[in-house]
C-alpha cells in the first residue's frame, strides 16, 4: 500500500460515518442486495434507526450505505470493498455466489430489524450489541 493510500485510510478511520453523504446503493455491492436497499427506502424511521446504531462507527471510506452495512455486518468483506475502491479488485457481484448473497442479504436485514426494534423502543444500542443479538438469533 503506498503512503498516500495509507494516509487516506488513516484519515477515514478517524471520521465518523456520514450516511447522508453516501448513495444508498452502488459501490462494491453494486445493487446486489435489493431487499436491503428497499428496506432503507421504506421509512424515515428505518434511516433514523440506522443513524442511531451507526452513531460512533468510523468511516473507512465506503461509497454506499449498503457497502457500509454489508462490510460492517460481514467484516471479511471490508478488504474486498477496499480493493474494489482502489481499482485492484472486482465488485462483490463477482466474488460472492448467489447463495452467499442471499445469506448476506438475510443477515443484513435481520441486523437492520434489530436496530429498528431498539430504535422503536427508544433503547440505546451499539453496533456490536445488535450484531451479537443477530448471531444469537441465527443460532437459535
Amino acid at each position: 500500500m503506498n503512503l498516500c493510500l495509507r494516509l487516506k485510510t488513516a484519515q477515514c478511520l478517524h471520521q465518523r460515518i456520514d450516511l447522508e453523504q453516501l448513495a444508498v446503493a452502488g459501490g462494491a455491492s453494486d445493487s446486489i442486495f435489493p431487499l436491503v436497499e428497499a428496506w432503507l427506502q421504506q421509512s424515515t424511521d428505518h434511516w433514523n434507526s440506522l443513524r442511531a446504531i451507526a452513531g460512533r462507527k468510523r468511516d473507512p471510506g465506503f461509497r454506499s450505505v449498503v457497502d457500509f452495512i454489508v462490510a460492517s455486518v460481514f467484516p471479511e468483506l471490508r478488504a474486498p470493498c477496499a480493493r474494489f475502491y482502489a481499482g485492484r479488485g472486482p465488485a462483490l457481484r463477482e466474488l460472492v455466489s448467489e447463495a452467499r448473497r442471499s445469506y448476506i442479504e438475510r443477515r443484513a436485514l435481520l441486523f437492520l430489524e434489530v436496530a429498528y426494534a431498539a430504535f422503536s423502543e427508544k433503547r440505546r444500542a451499539s453496533w456490536s450489541w445488535a450484531l451479537g443479538l443477530v448471531r444469537r438469533l441465527e443460532a437459535a
